[in-house]
C-alpha cells in the first residue's frame, strides 16, 4: 500500500524534515485497511527538559500515523479536527506501541483513534482523535495501491 511506503520512508528520515525527525526509527508492524500498528523507541532528541517524550513530537507522530491509516482507504487532504489527551509520560529510550484505527466516516471525512501505550506494561500514554478530509467519497478498493498516474 502506498500509505505504508509513505510511513516507512518517513521512519527512515526521508520526506519533510519535521516528519522525518519525529518519525525516525518508527517500526511499522501492521498496515491493513483501516488499521495501523507500530512500535517506537523514544529517542533522546525528542525529549523535553525532564527527559519525557515531547508532546509536540508526539502530536506529529499521531497525526502522521492517523494519515497513514486514512490512506489505506482514501487520499488524505488535511486534518480538520485534532484532539490529543495525555495520561502518562513516556521517557527517552522507552518503547511504546501505537495503534490507529478508523472508527467513523461521514461524507468526505474519516475519523481515526490513535492509542499510544508503553510496551512493557501497556500503560496508556496518550489517545489521539483525528478527523481527516479525503479527496472524495469514493474509497480505494482493499489492498490496492493508492498512488495514481496520469493517463494523458
Amino acid at each position: 500500500m502506498a500509505s505504508k511506503k509513505w510511513l516507512e520512508d518517513m521512519s527512515k528520515g526521508l520526506g519533510r524534515e519535521l516528519e522525518a525527525v519525529t518519525l525516525q526509527g518508527l517500526e511499522i508492524n501492521l498496515v491493513q485497511t483501516g488499521l495501523v500498528r507500530c512500535t517506537f523507541l523514544v529517542p533522546q532528541n525528542l525529549s523535553d527538559k525532564d527527559g519525557n517524550w515531547d508532546s509536540g513530537a508526539m502530536a506529529v507522530l499521531v497525526d502522521d500515523v492517523a494519515a497513514c491509516t486514512v490512506g489505506t482507504r482514501a487520499f488524505v487532504k488535511a486534518s480538520v479536527d485534532f484532539h490529543l489527551a495525555f495520561y502518562s509520560q513516556a521517557k527517552i529510550h522507552e518503547k511504546v506501541e501505537i495503534e490507529a484505527k478508523i472508527v467513523g466516516e461521514k461524507g468526505r471525512l474519516i475519523s481515526v483513534v490513535v492509542e499510544i501505550k508503553k510496551k512493557d506494561n501497556a500503560e496508556l500514554v496518550a489517545v489521539g482523535r483525528v478527523w481527516m478530509a479525503t479527496d472524495n467519497i469514493n474509497r480505494y478498493p482493499q489492498d490496492q495501491d493508492t498512488t495514481t498516474a496520469s493517463k494523458l
